[in-house]
Formats: structure tokens, sequence, C-alpha cells
């Protein structure tokens, strides 16, 4: 697993040496340095944590010289000593407005414990622009540069626009994604929807090249109890996007895959004797499948930031919630487990980070479905909890 996507605390030395011998020139999100310096110490690595913040995230290895912009070869370290970590946030506090926490790890040499690499893990901030010498300096990574450039005047005021035109272009994807969906001609057949999408909660910056998006969303794909996510390898293109459709007379499923980080999957709620019925198992594995393709696809892209995970069902006012047991096609059900006697729509949302996905990943997607049954009219705490197990089970 990458240095940028793995758990700070589980990087060791091995993965970091792997990493400088692949040979990677710096860039927008690399940064190689010998020692802290010296000279105007503080000031320096301020800098450096900033630029980064401002940009796309990225990491510093402090104890990795470069030639030519590459890793020189074999790695020299550091001196270790006790209080390196401690001595990053500090510099970091003392010295950039608003204040960055960046994610730092000392990988000691594994045959000589006196040296160090130490590893510091900046996320892209929401919070730009982050200014150094007294706030009188913003600092942004340039592909072109190994060092942090000051901003220029524009781009000074795109970073202070930054949040709200990021949310802006959030709501323009999700609404474009949605307007495709309700083009697809077969659309008009259903009534009733189940929805998942997962976007970064500031896509203010594409993750990808247009022309590399089919292969890596090819490369993410998963499997979930028997049923591929996405359903089929057969993508046709949009501006900014791949689109998967699947249409039968009885089924509608869309998944549009954007360049931006959003995936968002729609189909059709399956009927039985023109009742609304809907598939627990079914709608619990859609999610999965989004949810596990999500994961492998910003691991792929080295995005690890902050998402925002939105289910959503529709058209299901007086719908039934059954489970494949219970779902008799030559009679009608007997045995629902729920009923939405309300609610037309349902939305239920989460924000959590990449890393937070993939750490706590069965613990999201179950307060997820615990939320969805008691949505759906199913009150018993034990009930719920059985349902979910079986759920697993499968």
């Amino acid at each position: 697993m990458s240095i940028f996507v793995k758990p700070i605390n589980e990087i060791e030395f091995e993965e970091v040496k792997a990493f400088c011998d692949e040979q990677i020139e710096e860039n927008r999100r690399v940064e190689y340095k010998k020692a802290f310096s010296s000279k105007d110490e503080k000031k320096q690595i301020a800098k450096e944590i900033s630029a980064f913040a401002n940009t796309h995230g990225g990491i510093i290895l402090v104890g990795v010289g470069e030639k030519d912009r590459k890793p020189k070869l074999p790695i020299d370290g550091i001196d270790y000593v006790k209080g390196l970590n401690e001595k990053v946030t500090s510099i970091a506090l003392k010295n950039i407005y608003p204040p960055v926490f960046p994610e730092t790890k000392v990988c000691r040499f594994g045959d000589n414990l006196e040296k160090a690499v130490v590893v510091i893990r900046v996320q892209e901030s929401d919070e730009t622009p982050h200014t150094v010498e007294r706030t009188t300096g913003i600092y942004v990574r340039v592909d072109s540069q190994s060092e942090p450039q000051r901003a220029p005047f524009e781009e000074i005021e795109w970073l202070m626009n930054r949040r709200e035109k990021a949310v802006e272009n959030r709501e323009r994807l999700l609404r474009r994604a949605e307007e495709r969906f309700n083009n697809q001609p077969t659309k008009k057949n259903f009534n009733a929807f189940q929805s998942v999408s997962v976007i970064p909660v500031f896509p203010h910056a594409p993750l990808v090249v247009l022309g590399n998006l089919s292969d890596i969303a090819n490369k993410s794909k998963v499997s979930v109890h028997n049923c591929d996510f996405p359903l089929t390898s057969q993508y046709k293109t949009a501006h900014e996007s791949i689109i998967d459709e699947t249409q039968y007379s009885a089924f509608l499923n869309y998944t549009e895959i954007n360049l931006f980080g959003l995936i968002f999957s729609k189909q059709s709620l399956w009927g039985n004797h023109n009742e609304k019925i809907v598939n627990l198992d079914e709608a619990a594995h859609m999610v999965e499948g989004v949810l596990r393709f999500s994961l492998n696809f910003y691991k792929k892209v080295g995005y690890r930031g902050l998402i925002s995970i939105n289910l959503s069902l529709e058209g299901i006012n007086e719908g039934i919630l059954a489970n494949p047991s219970s779902i008799m096609w030559s009679k009608p059900l007997e045995r629902p487990l729920g009923s939405s006697d309300f609610d037309d729509f349902i939305s239920l949302k989460r924000k959590v980070t990449v890393s937070e996905l993939s750490g706590r990943f069965d613990e999201i997607a179950e307060g997820l479905y615990n939320e969805f049954l008691w949505s759906f009219g199913v009150d018993n705490d034990w009930h719920r909890k059985e349902l979910i197990d079986n759920i697993y089970k499968k």
C-alpha cells in the first residue's frame, strides 16, 4: 500500500525505502529533504507544509536527499533524537495561519536505530489560504518546480474562495448526474429508486487525468456477494465522466464516475405484483459495492480527504421492506420486515475521511444500514441487529 494512503502509524522504513527505489521525481505532491535546514529552519519547513495544504496535499521525506529531483540512494537519513514528531507539529502550529496539522511518522532504520527518516504527510486543506512569514507569504506547489512558489494574485483569490467554489462544484456534479439519470429512456417505466453516491466534500480539482479514468475504474472494480460493481466495464463517455448503463424492461441502473471523484449509482427498485418492494439484501449490497469501489478508486488516485456518502430512496411511500426468503413471486408478500408508511423520500448522509472509511468500514456501513432499517419502521433494536448480521453472513 502506498505511503500516500497507508495509515501513518503503520508506515515503516522499508516502505519508505521501496518508495524511494521507484525514483519518483519531486512534484506537486512529493518533496525530498536531506535534513531539517540549519538556516531559517522553521520558516522553510512551514513553507513546505503550507504549500502542500494550499494545493493538493503531499508528502515530505526528511532524511532523503535528492539529485536531479529524484531521491538519492542509498538513503542517508538524519540522526534519531526524541521529539522529532513534536518538532514538526510545533513548527506547523507556530508558523502557519490558520494552523495545519500534518501527520508525522519517524521511521528508524531497521539495521541502524540511530538513523531515521521523518515522513510528514499533509492533507489538502479546506481552510485556505494558509500563510507563513507572519501572514505575509502564501505558497503553492507547482509541478515544474521543486520548491514552493509564491501564489500569484489570481490563485490567492481562488484559495480564498475555494471552499465556496468547491461546494458549488460538488452540488453541480451531483445535480448533473441526477439529470443524466432522469434522461434515461426507460426511466419513465419506474417510480421508485435507490441512489448511492460518494464524492469529495470539496472537489475543486480533478483527481485523475480524463484519459486514465476508464482504466482506473476497471482496476477499482469490486465483487460484492457475487455482484459486480460497476455492473459492466463497457463505459460510455461524457463531459468529465464515464457512464455505465444497464437497462432491461424490469430494471434500470445508471452509474457515473467523474474525474473529480464522484461515484454516483442509481437504480430502480424491483416490484412484485405491482407492489413497491425493497429487497433488503439488494439495497445493502448496492451500498457496500459503491463504498468498496470508492475506496479502491480513491486509493489508486491518492486521495485521502473528506468524502460525503449519500444514500437515498425515492417514490417509496407505502413501500414494503423484505428479504429474499420472504419475497414470493407467485403470491403476495406475507411477512414484511417493515414499511415506509409516512415518507416518500429518505436521505441518509455521512461525512468521513477515506482513511476513516477504510479503517472503520463495517462500523460505518452498519450505521447506514441501521438508520435505513429504522426509516422503514424496523424499530426493534434486536431485530435490526439480527438483520444486519444476516447481511454480512451472506
